[in-house]
């Protein structure tokens, strides 16, 4: 826990002067309470593991003591002299900047680190004797442990990197392999092919990989670029974040078209990346503007690797577009510039926003099948066809394949008459189905109105945000934590992030509030998923960074610090494009898009977790698909299992 108070143990580091900013978070309580102490001086107790601030005239004689354990550091800029660390338990985040004397900030990165190792190493020498030539005396000014050491103590650690970095002090008395919680993170030996049989020694065996699945993973892994698809539910995004752990992150830039879609990747959208703001100007006129910019211009060089999502919501003449900026930017007249383009999405599914043009009209949207450069660019095509998400409910599978196609044959015609004959019922615990509907405006006058309704007082968490770089990073558009939540007992909520895989609460997950803790004040939920256990939601933060960089090191552009719950009444057909829901009321007669049908239905693991709302019965009107995008996929061989296409 922090504490503040006179020092007792001599400093065996000192930073020196730097700007110090404490930021202590109350939840539910309004905005963070901030200390701002321009000209402070700061030291790390390595042995005690204290960091202590110090010597500003604000502080006078007293020090302010936080002690090293169970905290967040965060260090992606500690080079121009910038450095933060947050401890979890207590909300309190200590921000430094030495912007004058960059020296300053390493010297203190250098110190947690010290730090964190000699703790590692008295765990060591407590759990097993024979590592005890680990051990060496701890100098005075931190010093580097030697490479051999530095080599057998990372060879404890798991082979996944974990950022930021996460740390807490061992208390087991035997000593095990987990993941890596502290200092410089391990650069991983490339971990097996997930589903290939070969496990990394202590790592948790996770969903296996169909074999489809896997044959992207050897396409990709090969160097080819390749656009996988499928309908929902078979695993697109299962094999992206697979392949995210198996690229190299130095050269390896993720995106998506969506801002929401980028946010679960952990990666930023395509415009952020390129820098073409809205995209609205020509090739030549972006290319010229992203050579101006040495990081932009840089991040363009460097990228071997791009991932793109969502590429039914990305227009085809942006796609020849950023063709054309790859190629100029990089000067490599080959495809894109030369870079391996891993492709997904479903063009089936929802399609690019339509364009308004400057005579008020809107202009048709273009996919990027279409693109003149897509077929040069894209070396496999590849179809995924088993359905996990309906795994088992066969009656509901068959439908959604009609349903995606956009045919309404009389056995589904038929199965959705029964289904739209259902009452609302409340479900488990008192959770009933979020209502899908397709604008966003419907979903927040159902939202607060049925929050009016609850007699329970309000309780408010106001996000706690850090932007570094704003012209990069808009965190309304990419978070999936909206600024400000209010929420009551009674409340319908759903998880905007996964909070536990293992229990199958997992963003998209539904509940509802029965009371708030005290001190802080957090949201305790009874979930679907887990019957009458009540969890207790606590603070989440979103981190943002950009994407092939210098040295392979990603550079943070912000974060925002929030409770991980919205409202759930209602939810947009937009937004629940790739959640997998446990129920759902979906109002057909609203619909107005190719696919959104689909997209809502598909949501659902069952039939039996699916409501209807229409006042007809006729729902042909609704279940559409744009024809360009049938024939784009009659193209493709449906006999086989997974069909490779090589374009010439």
């Amino acid at each position: 826990m922090p504490h503040d108070g006179e020092g007792r143990h001599p400093l065996l580091t000192r930073g020196g002067p730097m700007a110090v900013t404490i930021e202590r978070h109350q939840a539910g309580r309004g905005p963070p309470k901030l200390e701002k102490y321009p000209d402070a001086s700061v030291a790390v107790l390595v042995a005690e593991r204290v960091l202590r601030i110090s010597g500003d005239k604000k502080l006078r004689d007293k020090t302010r003591d936080f002690s090293l354990a169970f905290f967040t550091l965060h260090h992606s800029q500690v080079r121009v002299g910038l450095l933060s660390v947050r401890f979890v338990k207590t909300g309190v985040s200590v921000m430094m900047s030495s912007r004058d004397q960059p020296e300053v900030a390493k010297g203190v990165f250098a110190a947690i680190q010290e730090s964190q190792k000699s703790c590692a190493k008295r765990a060591l020498s407590r759990a097993a004797p024979a590592y005890s030539s680990l051990q060496r005396p701890t100098a005075a000014v931190c010093p580097t442990p030697n490479p051999a050491d530095r080599k057998r103590l990372n060879s404890f650690a798991s082979p996944h990197r974990i950022s930021p970095s996460r740390w807490s002090p061992p208390t087991a008395p035997k000593f095990r392999r987990t993941p890596h919680r502290g200092g410089l993170p391990v650069t991983p030996a490339r971990p097996p092919i997930p589903g290939s049989g070969r496990k990394s020694p202590g790592a948790k065996v996770g969903p296996r990989m169909t074999s489809e699945q896997k044959k992207v993973v050897e396409a990709v892994l090969g160097g080819k670029s390749v656009f996988f698809t499928g309908g929902a539910g078979t695993g697109k995004s299962f094999v992206l974040h697979r392949l995210i752990r198996l690229l190299k992150p130095e050269h390896t830039a993720v995106t998506s078209s969506t801002g929401l879609a980028a946010s679960h990747l952990g990666g930023q959208t395509i415009h952020s990346f390129a820098g073409i703001g809205s995209g609205a100007r020509d090739a030549a006129a972006l290319a010229q503007k992203i050579k101006r910019s040495p990081e932009l211009l840089g991040r363009w060089k460097r990228v071997k690797t791009l991932i793109m999502d969502e590429m039914s919501m990305l227009d085809g003449r942006l796609f020849d577009k950023l063709e054309q900026i790859a190629r100029l930017v990089r000067q490599d007249s080959r495809p894109f510039g030369g870079v391996q383009l891993v492709l997904t999405g479903d063009f089936l599914q929802l399609p690019p926003v339509s364009q308004t043009l400057p005579n008020g009209k809107k202009e048709e949207a273009s996919f990027c099948f279409e693109a003149k450069s897509w077929r040069k660019c894209i070396h496999k095509t590849m179809v995924l066809k088993e359905i996990k998400r309906q795994e088992g409910d066969a009656t509901f599978t068959t439908m959604l394949n009609e349903i995606r196609r956009g045919i309404c044959s009389q056995e589904t015609q038929d199965v959705l008459s029964l289904v739209a004959k259902r009452k609302h019922s409340t479900l488990t615990g008192g959770v009933v189905a979020s209502q899908l509907l397709p604008t966003r405006r419907e979903v927040d006058a159902i939202n607060e109105r049925e929050l009016a309704r609850l007699s329970t007082p309000p309780t408010t968490f106001t996000a706690a945000d850090t932007v570094y770089d704003s012209s990069s990073l808009n965190l309304d558009v990419m978070c999936s934590a909206r600024p400000k939540v209010v929420l009551k007992v009674g409340a319908q909520v759903m998880l905007t992030k996964t909070f536990s895989p293992q229990k199958r609460l997992v963003n998209g997950s539904r509940g509802i509030i029965v009371r708030f803790t005290k001190a802080p004040c957090l949201p305790v939920v009874k979930f679907l998923a887990t019957g009458d256990e009540e969890i207790t939601i606590p603070l989440d933060e979103w981190v943002f960074y950009s994407t092939a960089t210098t040295g392979g090191r990603a550079v943070e552009l912000g974060r925002r610090r929030q409770i991980p719950l919205q409202l759930a009444w209602a939810l947009s057909i937009h937004k629940s494009q790739g959640m997998t829901l446990d129920c759902a009321v979906i109002k057909l007669d609203t619909i107005f898009e190719y696919g959104q049908a689909y997209v809502a239905l598909s949501r659902c693991r069952s039939l039996d977790s699916v409501t209807i709302n229409s006042t007809s019965n006729n729902f042909r009107t609704a279940i559409r698909a744009n024809p360009k995008c049938l024939k784009f996929y009659e193209e493709l061989d449906d006999a086989a299992v997974i069909h490779t296409k090589t374009h010439e």
